[in-house]
């Protein structure tokens, strides 16, 4: 790869590659560089309300490393959940992880999950709601001990650990408190590349080392 097809490849990734690349390397040099892929797309747990926007989520209880499952058709179900892993507060994205998000409508303040549906309570009583067309409201708040997921008729979005009753369900204001509480987890794609340079050659100086930069950086 020359020197001008890299700068070509980096710029579709994302990457403003700088003209004095390879400096250090002998003037009229045919030295050279690449880019390549590094890393990509994860699920990182908020801890506040300015963290919560728009977008992709995946509901966590956290001890037993379970994600409420929304792929689902039915949701209101026992069992309704997944096992994932869970690293420094952080699940790693996969093409399967990521059928079981719900996204959040900041604006609407509404959950809907992958399989289209949206979720909510239409009643102060243990249920789940879902409807590809009624757009239940549900009130967020986030703190580091967990998301309080209120739906607009009263109840809490919880895990109930019970044995036989496992699920991600809504439960009534005067009982939620017995239920487990649940985190959100948010979708980033910050991709990263590792940009490789190759003296190729030169006479005189050293090319710089490999270095790794997120999507949309400068490499200078």
């Amino acid at each position: 790869m020359n020197k001008l097809v890299s700068i070509l490849v980096g710029s579709a990734l994302g990457l403003t590659l700088a003209t004095s690349v390879g400096v250090g390397v002998a003037v009229g040099s045919n030295a050279e560089y690449s880019v390549t892929k590094a890393a990509g797309s994860y699920y990182q747990k908020i801890t506040s309300n300015s963290d919560l926007k728009s977008g992709n989520y995946l509901i966590v209880y956290e001890s037993s490393k379970y994600v409420f499952n929304g792929s689902l058709s039915t949701l209101d179900a026992s069992n309704n959940y997944k096992s994932v892993t869970i690293s420094n507060n952080r699940i790693e994205s996969s093409a399967t992880i990521d059928t079981y998000i719900f996204h959040y409508d900041a604006n609407e303040k509404t959950l809907k999950s992958y399989s289209g549906l949206y979720i909510g309570a239409t009643s102060d009583e243990n249920s789940l709601a879902s409807s590809d067309t009624t757009k239940y409201v549900n009130n967020i708040s986030v703190s580091s001990s967990g998301a309080d997921i209120v739906s607009e008729n009263g109840p809490y979005l919880r895990y109930n650990s019970s044995k036989n009753q496992k699920r991600f369900r809504y439960y009534r204001t005067t009982s939620y408190t017995s239920q487990q509480v649940v985190q959100l987890y948010k979708y980033h794609s910050d991709a990263q590349y590792t940009v490789t340079y190759n003296a190729n050659g030169a006479t005189s100086g050293t090319a710089p080392s490999s270095s790794t930069h997120t999507y949309g950086s400068d490499v200078t």
